[in-house]
């Protein structure tokens, strides 16, 4: 009996460790859908590009805990290299799942390379900010959820 309730204690106390790990920002940069995952430049965001077939590009965000956040507020346009025009394309807010999305990528074969500038919404007291983020895929995302 006294060996049990040593284990139980044991266990109780590691899982408060791992709980109290799991809590601390920037810990977890693992991506949640199969995609490429960065930490932004401010410091505070995580971000995912996922290609899908179909030639669907989306881009979900996180915050520094890596729990989502919707991309509303925020704005993006990419190139597709490789691609002749060169032009600019808007990824718009897909609103059945909170991220950034665009449909129909001019894409002739893999690998594809992606240049992507998300505006971030402005901090207090601090204009918005872009950053430029590239996603290379071999292939199609994984699209894995966790």
């Amino acid at each position: 009996m006294r060996r049990t309730g040593r284990l139980t204690v044991a266990l109780i106390l590691a899982c408060a460790v791992s709980a109290s790990a799991a809590m601390k920002p920037h810990m977890d940069h693992e991506p949640k859908h199969g995609g490429v995952f960065f930490m932004a430049p401010d410091r505070t965001h995580h971000l995912e590009g996922v290609l899908l077939p179909a030639g669907t590009f989306k881009v979900y965000l996180f915050d520094e805990y890596t729990r989502p956040v919707p991309a509303k507020g925020f704005a993006a346009v990419m190139t597709v290299d490789g691609v002749d025009d060169g032009r600019k394309l808007k990824l718009d807010l897909d609103a059945a799942d909170g991220t950034l999305c665009i449909r129909d990528l001019p894409m002739k074969s893999f690998p594809v390379d992606l240049t992507v500038w998300i505006t971030f919404p402005p901090r207090a007291g601090e204009p918005p900010r872009t950053d430029l983020f590239s996603f290379s895929f071999d292939k199609f995302s994984a699209a894995a959820t966790r």
